[in-house]
């Protein structure tokens, strides 16, 4: 296998100065195939929203385009700004524009890739297939978004993303329940699994848990799809008179509601909101509970929960997508999406069963499927596959 292959990675969404989370983990999966030897670099268009338009932020993003060193990687950005906000199609159209542009500049300098990786169809899958048109590289899409599931796609993208995938060498998806959702774009072709990767060495293991109740966990953006309401109920449910807390990381529209719940279940003693929480907070937080939960709706996979495995906490989550592929029963339970009752008894008997979950065998599960060497090394594998076909 060719460790050294040239990748240029095209992300749909990344991180930038004022979302410093957004699109982290294309970075991190970037930075592992670029530790195991390839040669990797990231184009982004970055497009910022008028409503951040000030005169500093100006000076900084005047439609310039530059080159970082990125923690290792090269990465060529467009600073500018959305200057159609309410014509979505123009506004991908910039995007694409952009894309190309930042493409045929990163290769003009660092010669043409072997491959290239677009995180997402919408756009940069996209720019992917243009720059594939005319520099005869191959490509291959990896898709995250949930929105092939929770909202409804105009017309127009859906032709856009059955171009994409149609003229891809290969289609991925993150999750087998989410590669049988994007059937109805793929024209049969098939989509391949290869999952998200966990930073083994930045989630380490807990070494004992500090608090003196049973401690469950869970972090999000409180949004509806997320099923905070369900697993309040459930933990309301579960456990009436026992010594157990429930601590809940996160913030968004749904706060408040579920503050009025919690008063309502008289659980304001039990349950505590933590708020926002950066990625040090959450790994201390899942250091220090006994059992992680995740109640959603939908997930197109559930990178929380391979960073819980990944120090050592057994999980409980819902059916909803990705998890299929994750949990276990020497990890934890899984449970039918929205079902109270279910989940209300899946984390009593985590609770009561909790001495019978191996936190070595569930880290090393972790290590061995999720870490970054481990997806890194598949992600080459597919790589060299496709030069492959190619030659």
């Amino acid at each position: 296998m060719n460790n050294n292959i040239h990748v240029l990675v095209i992300p749909s969404w990344y991180l930038t100065k004022e979302h410093k989370l957004r699109g982290i983990f294309f970075k991190e999966q970037a930075t592992n195939i670029q530790k195991l030897g390839a040669k990797v670099g990231i184009i982004y268009p970055e497009v910022r929203w008028l409503s951040l338009l000030n005169f500093t932020n100006l000076r900084n993003n005047y439609f310039q385009t530059k080159e970082h060193l990125e923690d290792g990687l090269i990465t060529f950005r467009k600073h500018g700004w959305n200057i159609y906000p309410r014509f979505p199609r123009k506004q991908a159209e910039y995007w694409v524009k952009q894309g190309i542009i930042l493409g045929e500049k990163y290769i003009k300098k660092y010669g043409i890739p072997d491959v290239i990786h677009a995180q997402s169809t919408l756009w940069g899958g996209y720019v992917a297939m243009k720059l594939s048109e005319k520099y005869k590289i191959p490509y291959i899409v990896t898709e995250h978004s949930s929105a092939y599931v929770l909202t409804n796609i105009e017309e127009w993208k859906k032709e856009a993303i059955k171009e994409i995938f149609k003229k891809s060498s290969k289609i991925f998806a993150v999750s087998s329940t989410y590669a049988k959702r994007l059937a109805e774009y793929t024209d049969g072709k098939e989509v391949y699994i290869i999952g998200n990767s966990v930073d083994t060495e930045f989630f380490t293991m807990k070494k004992y848990v500090r608090r003196e109740k049973f401690t469950f966990f869970t972090v999000a953006f409180l949004k509806k799809n997320k099923g905070m309401d369900i697993l309040i109920k459930a933990f309301n449910l579960a456990f009436k008179d026992d010594n157990v807390i429930l601590r809940i990381g996160g913030d968004g529209d749904e706060r408040k509601n579920l503050e009025n719940l919690v008063k309502e279940l008289k659980l304001e003693e039990k349950i505590e909101f933590l708020g926002s929480l950066n990625r040090k907070e959450v790994k201390m937080e899942m250091q220090n509970c006994n059992v992680f939960s995740l109640a959603s709706k939908f997930e197109t996979f559930g990178v929380v929960l391979i960073e819980a495995l990944s120090t050592g906490t057994p999980i409980v989550s819902t059916n909803c997508g990705g998890p299929y592929d994750i949990v276990n029963d020497k990890v934890g339970k899984l449970v039918e999406v929205d079902n109270i009752e279910e989940l209300a008894h899946a984390l009593k008997y985590v609770y009561v069963n909790y001495s019978d979950y191996n936190q070595n065998e569930i880290r090393q599960y972790c290590i061995d499927n999720f870490s970054n060497v481990a997806i890194g090394k598949k992600q080459l594998e597919i790589y060299n596959s496709v030069t492959k076909d190619k030659g």
